[in-house]
This record gives C-alpha cells, sequence and structure tokens, in this order.
C-alpha cells in the first residue's frame, strides 16, 4: 500500500515523458500505459480472449500516512483492493491491480459497485455513466519483466481512487 501513497505523484507530465525511459517496451504496452480507457477491454481486444477479474485481496484499512493526491490524512479510512487480470482461456496473468479508494468522495451505491468480486472498475465507471477522467501519474519499472503504472481516478472532479497496474512486459512481446 506504501508504493500507492508514494510522495511526488502529484507533478504534470505528458505521455512521451512518461515513457521516454522506456524505449524498448512493446508499441501496444507503451500505448495502455498511457491509455485513459478500460485495461480489461483493451487487454481481451489484443489477446483475443475475454480476461477475467480476480479479487485477490480488499479491506479497509485506517492510513498511517497521508495520501495528498487522494485528499486523504493519516487516521482516515482509506479501502485498499487488489485484483488479478488473466486471460479466461489461456489463464496467462497480464496484470496485477491495486487501488486505493477515498470512501469518502464515492456515493455509497457506486462505493458498493467497485468493490464487488471480480468485477472490474474500470467497466463499473462506463456503465454508471459519471463524470469520471484517469491521470497517469508515473510510469515506472519493479524488475526486469515488469512495469507499471499509477494514476489516478476523479470523479465529479474529486480525486477518488488512486491505481497501480503492473504489467508482465513478457505477454506484450510477438513471441510471447
Amino acid at each position: 500500500m506504501q508504493r500507492l501513497g508514494e510522495a511526488g505523484l502529484d507533478g504534470e507530465q505528458d505521455d512521451r515523458s512518461l515513457l521516454a525511459p522506456f524505449p524498448d517496451l512493446p508499441g501496444f504496452l507503451r500505448a495502455l500505459l498511457v491509455a485513459d480507457g478500460t485495461v480489461t477491454s483493451l487487454l481481451g481486444a489484443y489477446f483475443d480472449e475475454p480476461i477475467r477479474v480476480s479479487c485477490v485481496e480488499q479491506d479497509e484499512v485506517t492510513l498511517d500516512f497521508a495520501i495528498p493526491v487522494l485528499q486523504m490524512n493519516a487516521g482516515e479510512s482509506v479501502f485498499w483492493r487488489g485484483v488479478t487480470l488473466a486471460g479466461e482461456e489461456t489463464g496467462r496473468q497480464y496484470a496485477t491491480a491495486f487501488s486505493l479508494l477515498n470512501p469518502a468522495n464515492i456515493q455509497p451505491c457506486l462505493f458498493q459497485d467497485l468493490i464487488s468480486d471480480n468485477v472490474g472498475m474500470g467497466e463499473v465507471l462506463r456503465n454508471s455513466r459519471r463524470g469520471s477522467y484517469r491521470r497517469v501519474l508515473r510510469v515506472f519499472r519493479d524488475e526486469d519483466r515488469d512495469v507499471s503504472r499509477t494514476y489516478m481516478v476523479y470523479l465529479e472532479g474529486l480525486p477518488t481512487i488512486l491505481i497501480t497496474e503492473t504489467f508482465d512486459v513478457s505477454c506484450f512481446h510477438a513471441s510471447a
């Protein structure tokens, strides 16, 4: 959870500067890292198979530290959620996502939909027809085979969900 709340995420960067340190990434993955669409749908289209969203952990926790980009202070309640995105036919895991939700900025009915097991948040937001947009804050490499991005989802102009998605780079090479 601390990685999601790291300081220094509130600076503006354009797509080219976010991706500049990673010229060796496959084209589709570079596009995915700056996309503001539903990752589950994009992965399904690219890999030509339905994508299964599996919730591996979620819980309400009290923050030990402030998360300024979410407008949250230490001592406030945040909802933590971790999911995997895998092909239904191949079983191959393409990505993981860890999210922090600020319940104070989400209507209760929408909040319940967002934390439903095995449902992607992007799909819920798309189907809710609420004013939302995403802003990529950071792209980084964790290990030799993984690349991640952290982005903020705003609902009705309020910072609501901070998400870090990690992709297995080897899945996106033509020989994969």
